[in-house]
């Protein structure tokens, strides 16, 4: 068996894809606003709180605003960020290794998942 332990999060975000060419949703080139959940995994070798949940989810907190920080934060909110769920996934596993999984939601329904 092998057992994991999971924290979710979430944070409000205006962001874009820049780069976004399908006619259909050619508006997701212009920053637009999402509540982004973010839910992060990690492998433990024993069952008795290994890894305590609120330390795990400050830690994955405090990488959320590194990240993101990058691109600025006001009034609560990052005001704009270019990454896409899936580079926020793979950026998080880059800057917390024990993880072995990343989701990122936007607004619930509609998300990524990156495992290592």
């Amino acid at each position: 068996m092998k057992t994991t332990v999971l924290v979710k999060t979430s944070f409000e975000a205006l962001h874009s894809w820049p780069s976004c060419n399908i006619p259909e949703v050619y508006f997701l080139g212009n920053p637009h606003h999402h509540v982004f959940d973010v839910v992060a995994e990690i492998e433990v070798q024993r069952d008795d709180r290994e890894v305590e949940f609120f330390v795990l989810k400050s830690q994955v907190d405090e990488q959320i605003d590194i990240i993101l920080n990058l691109h600025g934060y006001k009034q609560g909110m990052y005001f704009y960020t270019p990454m896409s769920c899936e580079m926020m996934c793979k950026r998080l596993l880059e800057y917390m290794p024990a993880l072995v999984s990343v989701e990122v939601w936007e607004d619930g329904k509609r998300g990524a998942r990156v495992i290592r």
